[in-house]
């Protein structure tokens, strides 16, 4: 992901892709997933909440990238912490 911006690989990513094993919907799950890594990483904590929650609003329950984003927002997010 170093090599593109974030807006550009998720525009890749909702693309319909001729003779693909996944729909857009699903590289878009995967998408803002490993682009809320990075922010991550970044210390740019806010966006990569953005990023986790974009990720889980793809409702991809099946997918992994959808299942460690759910930790991820708690960790992030203090209001998901006091309302458990």
């Amino acid at each position: 992901m170093g090599r593109i911006d974030r807006k550009a690989l998720l525009e890749l990513a909702g693309r319909e892709i001729e003779d693909s094993d996944h729909t857009p919907n699903e590289r878009n799950c995967e998408a803002h997933y490993y682009v809320g890594c990075k922010q991550l990483i970044a210390a740019n904590e806010a966006t990569a909440l953005d990023s986790f929650r974009a990720c889980v609003a793809t409702n991809e329950t099946q997918f992994m990238e959808y299942i460690a984003a759910l930790p991820k927002i708690e960790q992030l997010d203090p209001d998901v912490k006091r309302r458990r």
